[in-house]
């Protein structure tokens, strides 16, 4: 469908260019650590060894990841290794993913829940934070929402055997980035059970030939590199581990502003006084709303999926009280919650960055059902109102402080600060070495730092060396990163 200039395109047009230009404030205050490093430095080492790989970098339970991340990171880092620079591919590739899902919901959603979920899914502080990040996870939205999309053909239109094959690709290189691309593949099962009579044996095949063929360096990793022993040692180990309920927890946290008690940990208040001082006291409270709002969406696809006892419903009139991307979403949240239970994973909230957009189709769902009532649309439009001023708050506070010490560490801003103090004392002709002392409290990736703050300084057994010191303390009651740098140890 073609856009048509009209007041919904300009509103939406002016939620992107806002979101944008927010992105690009925070481009220079991304984190940089050990996993922004190890990605660039191992991206590098699969190029040298012509992409000869068969994985990527250990997971969070354990089990090597597929290679896909690495080789990506070698092809980007053949043309730039500034981390600055990298930061911005991922920023524009979560930018298109933006610009991709306004577009969807701009054709299949009524106006005011296209606009409201265009809202929510720009101003997220979970996918705007990881946006700015070079990490696996972080190239995720884009697959997730060409998912969304295929699978909204697959379902609406007459003939989409070919979508099957589409949604079977996007899973596989979702599960090559990052485990949780896996729990993907129930989905796709479950269509296939459901909807066999819009595919047949062919098309079945031919995804599943696909899949296996670029899963295939991975799957000689497991079968004849002994990683087979580690993920079947996981298996194995589920049933004796605890069930990790928090995922539920993680999800009011990640379709709304408390997703930032992750980022600043008990500091979260602090952070909150330091950023925005008594406002607090009203602005947080009034964001907290989109829990409420996202609870209820979610709960409100279980009723209707348990009445209506059909996992989509395509008739017109059902299309018109509970739209399609609502329903593909409610599916979503439901059944990856459901597997990371079952098999008992850990899901810290970058886990569900596989969930883009549908946090925001859902909690826009209730909002656009209550949107008729004036006070409950006052409320809703307060609640955005405030998430969007206190995101730009706190992305503020992290360029005043330089950083956090619970999940930030210094930020990049800060480690290019450094760097410049380092070039104004080191005498030319002179090689630093560093010495990186941290307080106690928080992330202290020495390497990382040491990687921004000399490693420009190109140095051979023949360049004498100077002894560099440098401190770094975080002030609690100022609430920002202070230094000292000085010549000798």
């Amino acid at each position: 469908m073609k856009l048509r200039f009209n007041k919904t395109v300009l509103i939406l047009t002016i939620i992107f260019i806002l979101a944008f230009a927010l992105r690009i404030y925070h481009l220079s205050l991304f984190e940089f650590k050990s996993d922004q490093l190890d990605a660039i430095l191992k991206g590098n080492d699969a190029r040298r060894a012509h992409f000869l790989i068969t994985h990527g970098m250990a997971s969070g339970v354990g089990v090597n990841n597929p290679p896909l991340f690495l080789m990506i990171m070698g092809i980007i880092a053949f043309f730039t290794d500034n981390p600055l620079h990298i930061t911005a591919i991922f920023m524009l590739a979560n930018t298109v993913a933006l610009l991709l899902a306004i577009h969807y919901f701009y054709i299949s959603l009524p106006r005011i829940y296209a606009i409201l979920s265009s809202i929510l899914l720009a101003f997220s502080p979970a996918f705007t934070t990881y946006s700015n990040n070079i990490w696996a996870q972080s190239l995720l939205p884009i697959l997730v929402i060409l998912f969304q999309i295929y699978l909204y053909k697959f379902l609406i239109e007459e003939r989409p055997a070919y979508y099957f094959i589409f949604l079977g690709i996007i899973a596989t290189l979702a599960a090559q980035l990052h485990m949780s691309g896996f729990f993907l593949f129930p989905l796709i099962i479950i269509l296939a059970i459901f909807h066999w009579n819009k595919i047949n044996l062919k098309i079945f095949t031919v995804t599943t030939l696909l899949v296996l063929f670029i899963f295939s360096p991975y799957i000689y990793h497991l079968l004849y590199e002994k990683e087979l022993n580690k993920a079947t040692s996981y298996i194995n180990f589920i049933t004796h581990k605890t069930i990790y309920w928090k995922v539920f927890r993680e999800h009011l946290r990640i379709a709304s502003f408390d997703f930032f008690r992750r980022y600043f940990s008990s500091d979260f208040n602090a952070v909150l006084t330091k950023s925005i001082g008594i406002f607090r006291f009203v602005l947080y409270p009034l964001s907290c709303i989109l829990m409420a709002l996202f609870a209820a969406g979610f709960l409100y696809y279980l009723s209707w999926l348990i009445k209506g006892r059909k996992l989509f419903n395509t008739a017109k009139e059902a299309l018109s009280r509970y739209p399609l991307p609502f329903q593909i979403s409610g599916f979503m949240v439901l059944f990856i919650t459901l597997g990371y239970l079952i098999f008992r994973i850990r899901t810290p909230t970058h886990y569900l960055i596989i969930l883009f957009p549908c946090y925001s189709l859902v909690t826009g769902f209730i909002a656009h059902k209550v949107w008729r009532f004036v006070f409950l649309r006052t409320v809703i439009i307060l609640s955005i109102f405030s998430t969007i001023i206190l995101l730009a708050a706190v992305l503020s506070f992290l360029k005043r402080a330089g950083g956090h010490p619970h999940e930030y560490g210094p930020n990049y801003q800060t480690l290019l600060g450094w760097n410049k103090e380092v070039q104004s004392i080191v005498p030319k002709g002179y090689c630093p070495s560093l010495y990186i002392s941290c307080s106690d409290k928080g992330k202290c990736d020495a390497t990382a730092i040491s990687a921004i703050v000399v490693g420009n300084y190109k140095c051979n057994s023949g360049t004498p060396i100077i002894p560099l010191k440098l401190t770094i303390n975080w002030n609690e009651r100022l609430m920002r990163y202070e230094h000292s740098l000085n010549i000798g140890n």
